[in-house]
């Protein structure tokens, strides 16, 4: 969904697709320059950015009022697994399949600074905590395929970049072409985080299940799902001088084909799944049920639910879209839509 809610944002190839929600059309269609697979979509707070990040192993920033790309990410030398806006809209975070994490400045794309952590394999979910952005937490995987959690506690990225803005400008004073590239590491701050272990630990099982793990909207819990079921996490941000631990609030049995697509509600209080073609809606505390939402006849791939948690959007196989409205639900409160993605 965008911001506003009255869209869905649908991947077909290397383009976006922007459908209306109320009558099911195609609003637009935007030719995103990725040459890769786009694995997640962000937007700044206000919906007046989009990020967008890619299996081309670059992330692209673009502006919703002219839908212009303005800036191109480029450093990672993997593909993209996720990406995600700071609380104030001025940094972007990027992580990769190359053990890394790196920030960018919003405004131009410019390079901050790189995260990383000995034992982090990759990322597939990242969080900056509400309390001025300046701490990141990645949900991610090791080497040895044991999920986790790191952190990292920023700098003030902002006066730095400012500064070395002012060094880029005196270098290409100099010279027609700067000395380095912009994604360059060999002119990057680099921070180094701490891993929070998950208690008891899980063991991600590398399938079609993605992301590993995914951050809850308010960052204090994680989900992390493998073929033994559900497990959701307490995250307890600390200093990073102490020891951390993640601890387990509960696991849900689930067999890996009913829980390919797991989606929240913006309050964090209710997760959404999906087993073949039938949408569910469980208590995120308890893992109840509470709705068992149907009206497809493919495999659902992709669940959405909307930023005011009334609406919950299923994409199948066929790209038929299935629009379920959530307050005094009824099993024909859904609305079909069927459109071509072109």
């Amino acid at each position: 969904f965008t911001p506003d809610g009255r869209s869905l944002i649908i991947g077909q190839g290397y383009s976006l697709h922007f459908v209306d929600v109320n009558a099911g059309a195609i609003l637009r269609k935007l030719e995103t320059g990725h040459t890769g697979r786009i694995q997640q979509v962000a937007f700044a707070p206000g919906g007046l950015q989009m990020a967008t990040a890619s299996d081309d192993r670059t992330a692209r920033l673009w502006d919703m009022a002219t839908w212009r790309c303005t800036a191109v990410l480029e450093g990672h030398w993997k593909e993209l697994s996720c990406v995600a806006y700071s609380p104030d809209g001025r940094m972007v975070a990027t992580g990769s399949f190359d053990k890394k994490v790196r920030l960018w400045r919003a405004s131009d794309g410019r390079p901050l600074c790189v995260l990383r952590s000995p034992d982090l394999c990759f990322a597939s979910s990242l969080f900056f905590t509400p309390s001025g952005g300046r701490r990141l937490l990645a949900g991610g995987v090791d080497f040895v395929s044991v999920a986790g959690v790191w952190q990292w506690t920023l700098p003030d990225l902002n006066v730095q970049a400012e500064l070395e803005e002012e060094e880029h400008k005196g270098d290409l004073e100099e010279s027609e072409e700067p000395k380095e590239p912009m994604g360059s590491e060999d002119n990057l701050r680099e921070v180094q985080g701490k891993r929070l272990h998950l208690c008891p630990e899980v063991r991600y099982e590398w399938s079609d299940l993605s992301p590993a793990a995914h951050f809850f909207p308010d960052g204090r819990r994680l989900i992390i799902r493998n073929n033994a079921g559900v497990h959701i996490y307490l995250v307890e941000v600390n200093d990073l001088a102490t020891d951390a631990e993640c601890r387990l609030m509960l696991t849900a049995p689930m067999p890996s084909w009913q829980s390919r697509n797991v989606c929240f509600s913006p309050d964090g209080r209710r997760v959404a799944s999906s087993k073949w073609g039938v949408a569910e809606i469980r208590d995120a505390s308890s893992q109840a049920l509470c709705l068992e939402l149907r009206g497809h006849h493919q495999d659902i791939t992709k669940l959405a639910i909307s930023p005011d948690g009334r609406q919950l959007a299923s994409c199948d196989e066929g790209n038929t879209l299935c629009i379920h409205t959530l307050a005094n639900w009824t099993p024909s409160n859904h609305r079909l839509f069927a459109p071509s993605f072109r």
